[in-house]
């Protein structure tokens, strides 16, 4: 979008950091992954923004045709702990009674077992999820079941 572009003017008031946010779509039920990080020229000036929307339950299609193994998962979550995709059919949203916007879900409150206890150890190991800087590749037990785990990290040169 130019600079002069409507809700512009909002998103360059954001850093150069790409900050996706998750929004409804028009039909019910789906929700995207968008975002629009300004573009900015060498001295700074506000050029316009870039906009970029992902379906989520693509996404999770996506995820879950890729095998890894017989009981294998993959999930992206934010660095606060919020789920935005898996590999299980469990949905990155807990639906709220009545008209009520659904809630992010929490991935350490995911009612998937692996999902949950993988979190749960690297929330543990590093004190948060934000706290994680490299990749990682981690085997640990819990409950007689043994945890192969990698962490890829996704970040720009903003963060």
């Amino acid at each position: 979008m130019p600079a002069n572009a409507p809700g512009t003017k909002k998103q360059s008031q954001l850093t150069n950091r790409f900050e996706p946010a998750f929004i409804r779509g028009f039909t019910c039920g789906t929700v995207f992954i968008a975002g629009s990080p300004p573009i900015r020229d060498r001295n700074g000036k506000l050029l316009g923004v870039s906009a970029v929307d992902f379906s989520l339950s693509e996404l999770q299609q996506y995820l879950d045709r890729i095998k890894l193994s017989k009981t294998g998962q993959i999930f992206a979550l934010e660095r606060s702990g919020l789920l935005v995709a898996s590999s299980t059919p469990e949905s990155p949203f807990r639906k709220m009674s009545g008209n009520q916007e659904p809630e992010r879900l929490n991935v350490l409150d995911s009612q998937t077992l692996v999902l949950r206890t993988a979190a749960k150890y690297f929330y543990d190991r590093f004190g948060g999820f934000g706290d994680i800087k490299q990749q990682q590749q981690l085997k640990f037990s819990r409950d007689g079941e043994e945890y192969f785990v990698e962490v890829l990290l996704f970040s720009d040169s903003y963060g």
